[in-house]
């Protein structure tokens, strides 16, 4: 009697994709707090918390790339194939998290006077924060039991 479950190619491609979104998630919030340490006086904290969610970011995505090559091990492993049940959810948080990006780049183009006093690494991390927690946040959004991320589900 066997223990240990088998999973499919697809299943081991979701988890994978559930743990980089998570990984997005926590490197996102990395770069907030960056960003957020150039608009206050003592930023130890905020520092704090940078590198503890860039670490934790880190450690979910060496997971994610060690536990689906050894799941896929003796498989064919179309390391990023669209087998996934959760494929459209992938590209639809893409999708969004490129638009709000691009809207939030335009907004700070418009906005933010050419002699502004803030650094550039601000902007920088502002942007990278928002692009990965907004795709990690749509992801898992999309991805929650109650929700629909492949649009073909009767609900009766």
């Amino acid at each position: 009697m066997q223990t240990t479950s088998t999973l499919s190619t697809a299943e081991i491609s979701d988890r994978h994709r559930a743990l980089l979104s998570a990984a997005f998630l926590g490197i996102g919030l990395g770069y907030a707090a960056g960003a957020a340490g150039h608009l206050v006086e003592s930023a130890t904290l905020l520092g704090w918390i940078e590198h503890a969610a860039m670490a934790i970011g880190l450690v979910l995505v060496l997971w994610a790339m060690i536990w689906k090559s050894r799941r896929l091990r003796g498989r064919r492993a179309s390391y990023l194939g669209d087998e996934g049940f959760v494929d459209r959810t992938v590209t639809r948080a893409h999708v969004v998290s490129w638009v709000a990006t691009f809207v939030l780049v335009a907004l700070l183009k418009v906005l933010v006077p050419d002699d502004t006093t803030l650094p550039t690494g601000f902007f920088l991390q502002l942007v990278l924060a928002v692009m990965l927690l907004v795709h990690g946040t749509v992801f898992f959004v999309l991805n929650r039991p109650d929700g629909d991320s492949s649009g073909d589900v009767d609900r009766a």
